[in-house]
């Protein structure tokens, strides 16, 4: 995902690396796991998730597990992602910085009126 390409070609035993992936997080017991610290933790240095997941955020890390866990029964849905934190901080951050543009326009307008006087 981070390389904006697909982990695998389809969600079947048929796939190789959707089949690695699943037994991995299998052993690893990811669905267990509550924190992206512990997540990235768990996979070391070993593998090529790792590395993708390396420079994510933590909450971020969280939630594209869970939207890649092999049991699509468990496997988040959008709803869930939009209740995330890793979305929610988004979210806000997007709100802080839509705000600090108004109040700098707010400002720029004001200059404007001022040279006008």
């Amino acid at each position: 995902m981070k390389f904006l390409s697909k982990p695998w070609k389809s969600c079947s035993e048929d796939d190789e690396d959707f089949k690695k992936y699943k037994e991995k997080y299998e052993l690893k017991k990811l669905n267990e796991l509550k924190c992206g610290f512990d997540i990235k933790r768990s996979f070391g240095n070993d593998s090529f998730i790792s590395r993708s997941l390396k420079s994510v955020k933590d909450d971020a890390v969280l939630t594209i597990i869970n939207m890649m866990n092999p049991n699509i029964k468990k496997r988040w849905d959008i709803l869930q992602v939009f209740k995330s934190d890793w979305m929610i901080s988004t979210r806000l951050l997007i709100e802080e910085e839509n705000k600090n543009k108004l109040n700098k326009s707010d400002d720029n307008e004001i200059a404007k009126i001022l040279r006008m006087l």
